[in-house]
């Protein structure tokens, strides 16, 4: 049985949920004829309906590098403009806050060797 979510991780679940829902139907409407986009929709509507927090986190990264390495750069610009209005923020902020975590990460790596090859 799942635990009850908190309050913070429902919205955490809501934001993810409108902000891939808007990026699904805007990538539908740019390839009307996909066959991929419906499925997606349906799994992150499933993620939503049962409170899949875990879920709702692996199709919000998958959707997100879908739309930034799939678009061409008018259609994405076009999408921060969507995602500018209806959030505040676009890719841009994603991006900054995905860089920061792989130089976090990478730093700590470094550290890590370098105590590796300092103390054995």
């Amino acid at each position: 049985m799942a635990k009850k979510l908190t309050e913070a991780q429902l919205q955490e679940l809501n934001h993810k949920y409108e902000w891939v829902i808007n990026i699904l139907n805007f990538i539908d409407s740019q390839n009307p004829n996909g066959t991929s986009i419906p499925m997606f929709i349906e799994v992150t509507r499933k993620a939503f309906d049962v409170q899949n927090l875990r879920g709702m986190r692996y199709v919000y990264s998958d959707v997100n590098e879908m739309a930034t390495l799939g678009f061409r750069q008018e259609e994405l610009s076009q999408l921060n403009v969507l995602l500018k209005e209806k959030f505040g923020f676009d890719f841009s902020l994603v991006n900054k806050k995905d860089i920061q975590k792989v130089k976090r990460i990478l730093k700590k790596a470094k550290l890590q060797m370098l105590m590796n090859i300092v103390f054995y």
